[in-house]
């Protein structure tokens, strides 16, 4: 549990770091040409940017990650063991989900609130019937979801993650001097560089959001029952009365 709260703290200070680089004029135009560079076959200026961007992370975490180090030891030589890289990369994979459940819940509570205001206001194609006096339970129901069931769906989106092919990957990217080893000195340095190399980030936050999306879906459905059986019922009723005149 300590451990992985130190990994989440440094995951959100990463994050934390590149959203402010995103706003940074300068960061933005050296990018730029960074990126100009590699299409002309030349990568030294992007590695460059790489190498700022994970040592601005180690500096500032230099503590949390020290204290990650020490909790898994090292081996006699001084190195991290193949069984400890792999504990710890599971330990990680958990807390970059745990990192990411603010971002994910922002942008779905954003979501919902934004379906919540169509189906008000009856934009959508086959508009769900529901009450305007029940929308604001709806919508409550629908952030509590949001907040409990993201773990499960994270948990669930990164599984397929946890093979020893990503663990050896994960080490791969730690490796620096790719001497088959991971220092103290090397993992300090690579440790979040890593993590980014075998989390998809992008990819993870889509399964989440469709996960969200599908118990939504089902969430609305529970709201709109009772209005159209009232409806399905009235339409029999209709029918049988038409039937009983002709």
């Amino acid at each position: 549990g300590g451990v992985r709260s130190l990994m989440v703290r440094v995951f959100k200070t990463g994050r934390a770091q590149a959203m402010a680089r995103m706003q940074d004029g300068d960061f933005t135009r050296s990018m730029r040409e960074a990126q100009m560079a590699v299409l002309q076959g030349d990568g030294s200026k992007m590695q460059e940017l790489r190498k700022s961007e994970l040592k601005a992370v180690a500096d500032e975490c230099k503590e949390d990650l020290e204290a990650i180090w020490e909790a898994y030891g090292a081996d006699k030589d001084g190195n991290l063991s193949d069984t400890d890289t792999e504990k710890m990369c599971e330990v990680a994979i958990s807390a970059y989900n745990k990192a990411l459940e603010s971002t994910l819940a922002a942008g779905l509570k954003e979501e919902i609130a934004e379906s919540l205001s169509a189906i008000e206001e009856g934009l959508l194609v086959d508009c769900p019937k529901i009450p305007k006096e029940n929308l604001p339970e709806l919508k409550k129901e629908a952030e509590n979801m949001v907040e409990t069931q993201i773990p499960a769906a994270s948990q669930a989106a990164t599984e397929p993650l946890c093979t020893k092919q990503t663990y050896d990957k994960f080490k791969q990217l730690m490796d620096e001097n790719k001497d088959g080893k991971v220092s103290k000195d090397e993992f300090l340095a690579q440790f979040y560089g890593a993590m980014n190399g075998i989390y998809p980030v992008m990819q993870i936050q889509e399964l989440v959001g469709e996960a969200m999306s599908s118990e939504l879906e089902k969430l609305i459905a529970r709201f709109t029952i009772e209005e159209e059986k009232k409806g399905e019922g009235n339409g029999k009723e209709g029918a049988d009365e038409s039937s009983k005149r002709g």
